[in-house]
């Protein structure tokens, strides 16, 4: 079976959330059951947001360079299924490179 991974499986990144414990069962399970999983450039910008928002935003305030090491991560884990070749690395040269955070993403 093909798995089409929602945004909400990126809880797995904050820790304090109260569904954090779930998404990393989720994961687990997933990556265990060797079906391909994917995320689209939009999961990505959402957690993006989600990540570099402040915490007034309801964001976790990761500095440019933590939402990048996570979004390295994801990218490890699961496979992107992109809009057009060139469109998410160039997003995501832009949000890396001009330190773009929060909802400006």
């Amino acid at each position: 079976m093909t798995v089409l991974v929602d945004t909400n499986v990126l809880r797995q990144f904050e820790p304090r959330h109260a569904h954090h414990h779930a998404a990393v069962d989720s994961v687990v399970r997933l990556v265990l059951s060797d079906d391909p999983l994917f995320v689209t450039a939009r999961n990505i910008a959402e957690f993006w947001a989600s990540a570099t928002g402040t915490p007034a935003q309801n964001g976790l305030g990761l500095t440019v360079a933590v939402a990048t090491s996570e979004v390295d991560h994801v990218e490890r884990v699961f496979s992107l299924l992109p809009d057009h070749p060139a469109i998410y690395g160039h997003w995501k040269r832009l949000v890396a490179t001009q330190g773009v955070i929060g909802n400006q993403v």
